[in-house]
């Protein structure tokens, strides 16, 4: 389980009062309520995967004890900010290994910020082994498409079925996507013209993650608790899946793939790129 949001009291008619505490000075972003909810006035706010949620309630008391626990990044930055807006600020070391302080809301509502861990980089040998993993992505997917005729990209194996076109492109936002836990933000990419122009931008996403990944960055947000593990087991195996069915649609579609042998040891995972993998003669 996982909880969805926490819901604090405010008394009614007070959401701009609301909104300079918890959007102005915990900069929680203000999320719209849906329009059947909205008329019982309060405001939401979010921050990654934290949710809270200010309820205008009639005969109105403050939760002085119990209270949502926030972890934040910079624990003494945000204390300051706080006390900078008036709000007092009483930090609290008895719990073992643990930087946190109490501030409470215009309202009187307790909340606790934490200083969140540090997130680690991954070690260098997992580092190496998603690196060899985007290079089998590439590898696989170059000897899918490579000298695939015209109509090979539109080639359609049934009602929702993608065809190779939307596969690539599928894959390049999956790519794309994983290089966020690293940077932030988000990645919704526009579709291209040409399958060549997909396959392009796949190719460019699988060199920056990769660039990503030696860079030793560690995950940021919501997805700083991300291991190698679940790398590898969510979006990079999903991208694998798609570029096997690559060659599956090939073949259904009666384009023969190339003869030549690729030699997957060729790819230098120190820069994946979809043109990497040579082809050798069969004796080789």
């Amino acid at each position: 389980m996982k909880i969805d949001h926490v819901q604090l009291a405010m008394p009614k008619g007070q959401e701009d009062v609301a909104r300079t505490f918890y959007r102005d000075v915990l900069e929680l972003t203000e999320i719209p309520k849906p329009a059947p909810l909205a008329v019982d006035g309060g405001a939401w706010f979010s921050a990654d995967d934290v949710e809270l949620h200010l309820a205008a309630e009639d005969g109105f008391r403050p939760a002085r004890k119990a209270h949502p626990a926030i972890r934040v990044a910079d624990l003494d930055a945000l204390a300051a900010r706080c006390q900078a807006a008036g709000h007092g600020v009483e930090f609290d070391d008895r719990y073992p290994g643990v930087r946190r302080c109490y501030v409470h809301d215009p309202f009187g509502n307790r909340i606790e910020l934490m200083q969140a861990a540090p997130a680690t980089a991954f070690a260098g040998e997992d580092v190496r082994l998603l690196l060899h993993f985007l290079a089998a992505i590439a590898y696989r997917t170059q000897k899918a498409v490579r000298a695939a005729t015209p109509e090979f990209a539109m080639f359609s194996a049934g009602n929702e079925v993608r065809t190779p076109m939307e596969l690539v492109r599928h894959m390049a936002s999956v790519i794309g996507y994983a290089r966020t836990f690293f940077v932030g933000g988000s990645y919704r990419p526009e579709p291209l013209a040409t399958f060549e122009a997909e396959q392009e931008r796949l190719h460019t996403n699988l060199q920056d993650l990769g660039d990503v990944l030696r860079s030793s960055r560690a995950p940021v947000g919501a997805f700083a608790d991300l291991t190698p593990a679940r790398l590898l087991q969510g979006p990079l195996a999903d991208a694998m899946t798609h570029a096997g069915q690559l060659a599956l649609l090939r073949r259904l579609a009666g384009d023969p793939l190339p003869s030549e042998n690729f030699v997957h040891a060729d790819i230098d995972p120190d820069r994946v790129g979809i043109d990497q993998a040579e082809p050798v003669s069969p004796d080789q």
